[in-house]
């Protein structure tokens, strides 16, 4: 299993605590840390194929910069 996976599996599971609680703080709150983990998989995954490709031009899905 790889690290994205294991990102993959978190937001699965954390994903399901949405509106358990009925805080809407709280809801917020776990609603942000799904938004910075899908974000951080995505991160993860562009550098881990442009580290697998050095000599690449792939252009990076937000920024816009390639590797």
């Amino acid at each position: 299993m790889s690290t994205l996976d294991i990102i993959r599996d978190v937001i699965s599971i954390i994903s399901n605590f949405g509106n358990v609680f009925g805080d809407i703080r709280l809801t917020n709150a776990i609603t942000d840390c799904l938004d910075l983990l899908d974000l951080s998989a995505d991160e993860l995954s562009w550098s881990m194929s442009a580290s697998q490709n050095p000599n690449g031009k792939e252009q990076h899905p937000l920024l816009g910069i390639q590797s």
